[in-house]
């Protein structure tokens, strides 16, 4: 989910304060100057046209809403530069398709005759009317999510402390060490023999065994660094395979195949680490 409950009700009673006061403002200004004839345009006919182009505006968030969710909470929910420049960039994109298709929609919603001059006039105004608006919500908007994907981080962060006081994820026993996996009131006890490869989920781990899947609130990394000794590798930002189950690398496709068949991608520095490893190891 990409807003909670509080954050997704700020953005909507911002969009319906910013609808309803354009309206209110236009109707005051047609009504004060005498711009149409009485009685021909209602507060309602205003208050629809509006809803519309917020409409419109909506639904061509929705790229950038998805892409900066994707970057927000991936590799470890750290974001770069060049990130932000793409978030930026597909929000500007959204927002000024969103104005075209306004201005489009307004000339042809009145009869009115298309041509360049009169659309670049149309867009002109819209930029000044709309432009602002779209643009305050949708950084608004970015910054929300962004603050959602990192209180994310910091509950499963804060979970991760309280099993590092209570119950270890891992125990120090030398011969067997386990994953302590918390399911529902029960404790699940997992060798790490037992583990073929964990797969990152979001703020979660997907930890894959022979008999089935379990999820776990942890991050990939730290789980990187606890079994740098144990036989795991990262093979991809997504994955940290066990070498035991390892069964041949293709180097065609990218993809290391387990002994029991599973294919996993791997990424090309994870092959040229993994690559490494292997001939280190080989006799």
């Amino acid at each position: 989910m990409f807003l909670n409950g509080k954050a997704s009700s700020l953005i909507v009673l911002c969009i319906f304060a910013i609808i309803f006061f354009d309206a209110f403002q236009q109707k005051f200004y047609i009504d004060a100057f005498n711009l149409y004839p009485p009685n021909t345009i209602t507060f309602l006919d205003i208050l629809g046209t509006h809803l519309t182009r917020w409409l419109i505006w909506s639904i061509l968030s929705i790229s950038y809403v998805a892409y900066a969710w994707k970057k927000f909470t991936e590799n470890d929910y750290s974001t770069g530069v060049k990130s932000w420049g793409k978030i930026a960039a597909l929000v500007f994109g959204a927002n000024f398709v969103s104005l075209i298709l306004i201005c489009l929609a307004n000339i042809f919603q009145n009869g009115s005759e298309l041509s360049m001059s009169s659309f670049i006039e149309l867009f002109i105004f819209m930029f000044y009317q709309k432009g602002l608006g779209f643009a305050f919500t949708s950084c608004l908007l970015v910054l929300l999510i962004y603050n959602r994907a990192n209180s994310l981080v910091i509950d499963a962060q804060w979970v991760e402390i309280k099993n590092l006081k209570k119950q270890p994820a891992a125990t120090t026993d030398e011969d067997k060490p386990t994953l302590n996996i918390k399911i529902g009131n029960k404790l699940k006890v997992i060798p790490i023999s037992d583990v073929h490869w964990f797969e990152a989920d979001d703020y979660c781990v997907k930890v894959h065994t022979s008999e089935k899947s379990y999820t776990m609130r942890k991050s990939l990394k730290s789980l990187q660094k606890e079994l740098a000794t144990l036989n795991f590798v990262r093979i991809h930002r997504s994955a940290l395979l066990n070498l035991d189950y390892l069964d041949h690398i293709d180097f065609h496709s990218y993809t290391v195949k387990l002994q029991n068949t599973l294919e996993i991608p791997i990424s090309k520095s994870g092959a040229s680490l993994l690559k490494e490893i292997l001939q280190t190891k080989s006799v």
